[in-house]
């Protein structure tokens, strides 16, 4: 589980407000992040809006 700190980052970042309702995850993406990456904003942007839109998304920053 993240830490609630970094959901709220997560979700100003995406300009997103309040918490979606929980559904099944049909999908799990993990999202690795480095230092290199030029722009991991945009990546994030292109997972979220994806289909299915019930999905868990993991982000690992190296």
């Amino acid at each position: 589980m993240a830490h609630p700190a970094n959901l709220a980052r997560v979700q100003r970042m995406l300009g997103t407000t309040g918490v979606a309702r929980l559904q099944l995850a049909r999908l799990t993406v993990v999202v690795l992040v480095t230092d290199y990456a030029p722009n991991p904003e945009a990546t994030l942007r292109s997972v979220v809006g994806q289909q299915p839109s019930a999905l868990d998304m993991i982000v690992v920053d190296t």
